[in-house]
């Protein structure tokens, strides 16, 4: 596999890029960057023009860092029952 080396939006890190001039972003910054886009309000197509990224691939990273989220977090509760006293007594 050849490695080339190039710059990504001044961040004046080297990154590889792969054989295709895909640029491989470690997981470090790609979650650097997936904790800048929830903060930034911004639309997912226009964060990943940005940083540089293309979005089908930004949209992945989110995607995938959705489901491990789903996985860590308990959910929350979607039904609840609920007692009034003091009711009509009438079952609507």
């Amino acid at each position: 596999m050849e490695a080339n080396m190039t710059f990504m939006n001044g961040d004046q890190k080297l990154l590889s890029t792969d054989e295709r001039g895909r640029v491989r972003v470690p997981p470090e910054r790609r979650e650097a960057l997936l904790d800048e886009f929830e903060r930034s309000g911004m639309s997912g197509a226009k964060f990943a023009r940005m940083a540089g990224v293309q979005y089908p691939t930004f949209a992945v990273w989110v995607s995938k860092r959705r489901v491990r989220a789903d996985h860590v977090t308990e959910r929350p509760v979607a039904f609840m029952e609920a007692v009034v006293e003091g009711g009509s007594g009438m079952v609507v």
